[in-house]
């Protein structure tokens, strides 16, 4: 099966790496230069995506120091996390996927940000597999 990766980070690459060495072809893409053994590094999202069946998006959501885990937050205003990457990269994914390839998003996300938020942006591919998770 041919796989993609786009954000190839603490979570990514592990993830296509282990795809790879189970005999899957995997490609992959970051903003951030990164090397490894066995997925492919493409210059580009669409490069990456062009032959995959299967996307994964695993690009950073950045949340506010405060909530960082090291203190109890119970007192504090409710912050969700920063989605601007993640739409950023579904745009232009969406730009470049065919119908019949499956995007699915690995990425942090609070229930209902999918629904409300991501899953207008995706048009082009056959699901947002996330979505299935929190209906």
């Amino acid at each position: 099966m041919n796989i993609a990766f786009i954000g190839c980070g603490k979570l990514g690459m592990p993830c296509a790496e282990e795809l790879a060495k189970a005999g899957h072809k995997v490609t992959g893409y970051d903003v951030a230069k990164v090397k490894s053994n066995f997925v492919e590094i493409m210059p580009t999202i669409e490069t990456t995506v062009k032959d995959a069946q299967i996307v994964f998006v695993a690009v950073p959501t950045p949340h506010d120091s405060a909530y960082d885990g090291r203190a109890p937050t119970a007192h504090l205003d409710p912050k969700d996390f920063n989605y601007n990457i993640v739409k950023d990269v579904l745009i232009e994914a969406n730009a470049c996927m065919y119908p019949s390839q499956m995007l699915v998003l690995i990425s942090t996300v609070l229930p209902g940000t999918v629904r409300r938020e991501l899953e207008p942006l995706v048009t082009c591919t056959s699901s947002l597999l996330t979505k299935s998770l929190i209906n």
